[in-house]
């Protein structure tokens, strides 16, 4: 049972990551995919902020959760302390 939440965990944030550097690192193939809004629906100012500053919050701790999930999958005996940190961010 551990693994098989390991896996879904490691898919879901891997999900989760790669989405958050799409948007950060390329917006407009983000916005095909729907995952951040038309610069047309938006005002500039809190586009460049949500994609800019927000983005890069969101990506940089997001690599947390697949690093947890793999350790949970190996066995590692430090995952719940690194699942903890994924989770708080």
């Amino acid at each position: 049972m551990t693994i098989a939440i390991g896996v879904v965990v490691r898919v879901l944030g891997l999900v989760c990551w790669i989405g958050q550097g799409f948007v950060f690192f390329v917006s407009e193939v983000a916005e095909t995919f729907g995952l951040l809004e038309p610069r047309e629906d938006l005002d500039g100012t809190f586009y460049i902020i949500k994609v800019e500053s927000l983005g890069l919050a969101d990506f940089l701790p997001a690599w947390t959760l697949p690093l947890s999930s793999l350790m949970m999958i190996v066995g590692a005996s430090g995952w719940p302390l690194a699942a903890l940190v994924a989770g708080g961010t």
